[in-house]
């Protein structure tokens, strides 16, 4: 229960930034999706188009952009639908179809077995990193580990609390990546059979185990850019846009990642050429 309600948060967010990127690409006709026609109804909204610019005025920078850090709504609608693809996520359309989860980067919803102990993902052909390289199994395990760093903190702990971990006093002995130490389960909780398979050992069985697939805490991270508290400044993207500019408390600007393939994303339409989002006062 806790888990819908928290993904419960982010839905009306991440519908409103879709229609609005939607909008960003429409006609210039002075009519948008609700404006009026002449027998006194409402037009369909039109196809969105690309190009143009999408501005974001914001009270505050983001808390995080890091996905494992991830947890709080603006930043999850803003970074999670624009720059972090995830092994699922939640489909961009309006009214219900909106809740419906559906895969993103894996080629489906994920495959249960030994009572739903056991999750199994495939990842789709050509996911890449806006570098251009691949995005493997190793890159999604490696960065599911850095959740359990204390450098990584404030992110949601759907791994601490599912995955089958040796525990002390309640807490997995597992610190994450930084640090030398006892692996703690880990290289069996979590398991890449190979390059595209990832396997999930649960400590209990949870039939909705794959909802929280959508959540960035999930997302890869390539070890070879990973700058531990400092990757809040300058992630690396999967998603339609990366990192342009980054001012904390002043502005973030996105830019087209040339590396995001359309054809391996039906979610994701990425209509404006640049989206700015402005603090404060800027």
């Amino acid at each position: 229960m806790a888990l819908r309600k928290n993904q419960a948060r982010v839905i009306a967010l991440a519908a409103a930034l879709a229609l609005t990127a939607t909008a960003c690409g429409g006609g210039d006709d002075g009519d948008g999706p609700g404006a009026s026609n002449n027998t006194g109804g409402t037009k369909a909204p039109e196809a969105g188009k690309k190009g143009g610019t999408l501005t974001v005025l914001m009270a505050s920078d983001f808390e995080h952009l890091d996905p494992q850090r991830t947890y709080v709504s603006n930043a999850f609608t803003f970074t999670a639908r624009l720059t972090t693809r995830t092994l699922l996520t939640y489909d961009s359309k309006p009214g219900n179809e909106g809740v419906k989860i559906v895969p993103d980067m894996a080629t489906d919803e994920g495959k249960s077995s030994n009572e739903a102990k056991t999750w199994t993902f495939t990842l789709k052909d050509g996911i890449k990193f806006d570098d251009g390289s691949p995005v493997t199994c190793a890159d999604v395990k490696y960065g599911i580990s850095r959740a359990f760093s204390s450098q990584i903190t404030d992110g949601p702990h759907y791994p601490h609390q599912y995955l089958d971990l040796e525990e002390k006093d309640g807490e997995p002995v597992y610190k994450g990546p930084y640090v030398p130490g006892p692996n703690g389960g880990f290289d069996k909780a979590v398991q890449c059979t190979d390059e595209k398979t990832i396997v999930f050992n649960l400590k209990k069985p949870r039939g909705d185990f794959n909802q929280s697939m959508t959540w960035p805490v999930w997302a890869p991270v390539p070890k070879s850019r990973d700058t531990k508290t400092q990757y809040d400044r300058k992630f690396v993207s999967t998603g339609p846009y990366m990192i342009d500019s980054y001012v904390p408390d002043k502005s973030l600007t996105l830019k087209r990642n040339p590396h995001w393939d359309q054809a391996t994303d039906k979610v994701r339409m990425a209509y404006p050429d640049k989206i700015v989002a402005t603090f404060g006062d800027g």
